[in-house]
């Protein structure tokens, strides 16, 4: 079995109604055509809504669910307050988190999840690779077109891709990868239900989903990784 989850940019910057009822329609008939499908598991916002646009929003979004074309939807942000104005709106199942060991920032998120029994998906959680172990004691060799170049090259990137070198400890003894003890960090938390990392081959997949066979982190473990990761600035 599968779950296919898509996302739509909704309306930001315009008070509209009908452009933010338009917006959400036409990208859902486009998704299902791009997709192939007869209906989107979990249809998410990529965004926040423009404030006074969020009733018409989850109105057309509930709209959309009692025709059969989506199951559930939910939100993109670890903006509890807006998570909470959505909640009042309507049918919200799902929010998707941005969480790692290395930025924290969406515990009160996963926490107002928890609460209020939302579903979520923990998206960047390997922190766009920091913490994947392949750049670490390194200086990274990126594609000029990489995103991450000036973060991921400078000096002080190495200096944390040093420190961060210290996180293989949970790799001792094989029994996880670098990898697998991010994402087990991570499932570990409580409000997480699902991680989605990305992978770039059937290797990188299969090593993802065995996250779910290796022991979880210890205490011990857990704390010690922490002090790690909040020992190098910023990244």
């Amino acid at each position: 079995d599968y779950v296919i989850a898509t996302k739509v940019r909704p309306v930001t910057d315009d008070p509209s109604e009908d452009r933010a009822r338009q917006r959400i329609l036409e990208a859902c008939e486009g998704s299902l055509g791009r997709l192939q499908t007869d209906y989107i598991d979990v249809y998410q916002l990529h965004a926040v809504p423009h404030e006074a646009t969020m009733e018409v929003v989850m109105v057309t979004l509930a709209e959309l669910k009692n025709q059969g074309k989506i199951r559930w939807f939910g939100i993109s942000t670890n903006d509890t307050d807006a998570v909470r104005k959505l909640l009042t709106l309507g049918d919200l199942a799902t929010v998707q988190v941005g969480f790692s060991l290395l930025n924290r920032s969406g515990e009160d998120t996963l926490q107002l999840a928890k609460a209020e029994n939302l579903g979520t998906l923990i998206r960047v959680p390997l922190a766009s690779g920091a913490l994947s172990g392949k750049y670490f004691n390194t200086r990274p060799e990126l594609d000029a077109q990489d995103r991450r170049l000036d973060r991921f090259t400078s000096d002080k990137a190495v200096r944390t891709f040093q420190k961060l070198s210290e996180l293989l400890f949970l790799t001792e003894g094989e029994k996880r990868t670098m990898v697998q003890a991010a994402l087990r960090f991570i499932l570990d938390t409580e409000g997480v239900t699902a991680v989605i990392p990305g992978a770039k081959n059937r290797a990188q997949l299969e090593g993802n989903a065995g996250t779910m066979d290796v022991a979880p982190l210890s205490e011990s473990e857990r704390a010690r990784a922490i002090e790690i990761a909040d020992s190098v600035e910023g990244f």
